[in-house]
């Protein structure tokens, strides 16, 4: 069984277990610890589940679920509206998201803050990203720092490719990363094609 942290609150506090690859994690309702809350939407899309987590303040992460993953699902608006603007954007109806607040801290944040500067439709490589983060010598480390994106599409290192114009590293996974620009190019219009005009491959 769980109990909460602190003794003597009674029913003060609402929980919900949520059952997360099979570890039961709780969900707190409660405005004076937000910190302790953390709530989840699933999206279902054309390439796997999204599990997106918020607390009452800011997106903790947005990220493709195991296939034997078990969620409970507990949201709250800012997972709901992340939630639905992934869902505009898979049909194609959404090239920008809102301005979420996003925990991006340290080096790897000045790379993805970089990344979220991409247009959709848009790749650029390795190297223009580094240059793009204002670190121009350190571009395999910018290039390292993409794995530490825990908010897959929303920032957008999908959009990265190698110099050869060929797919390379993304940690969800190469096929992913293929129809995510597949999709952008559908709908991209002839000037955010001319923007980009390599063409899907992987290597």
């Amino acid at each position: 069984r769980h109990v909460l942290g602190s003794r003597g609150l009674g029913d003060v506090y609402k929980r919900q277990v949520v059952k997360m690859a099979r570890k039961p994690k709780i969900c707190y309702f409660q405005k004076e610890i937000p910190d302790r809350i953390s709530y989840t939407s699933v999206l279902e899309t054309p390439i796997g589940r999204l599990r997106i987590v918020a607390n009452t303040k800011e997106l903790i992460s947005v990220l493709f679920l195991a296939d034997n993953c078990e969620v409970e699902i507990c949201e709250n608006e800012i997972t709901k509206k992340a939630k639905q603007e992934l869902k505009e954007y898979f049909a194609g109806e959404r090239k920008e998201f809102s301005h979420f607040r996003m925990q991006l801290p340290g080096f790897e944040g000045r790379v993805l803050r970089a990344v979220k500067k991409i247009p959709y439709g848009t790749t650029i490589n390795y190297k223009e990203l580094a240059e793009l983060a204002n670190m121009p010598y350190l571009v395999e480390m910018a290039a390292d720092a993409l794995e530490e994106n825990f908010y897959l599409i929303m920032i957008p290192s999908h959009r990265i490719v190698g110099s050869d114009q060929k797919l390379h590293r993304y940690q969800a996974g190469l096929e992913r990363k293929k129809y995510l620009l597949e999709l952008e190019a559908k709908y991209s219009t002839e000037e955010e094609k001319k923007r980009s005009c390599m063409k899907v491959s992987k290597k």
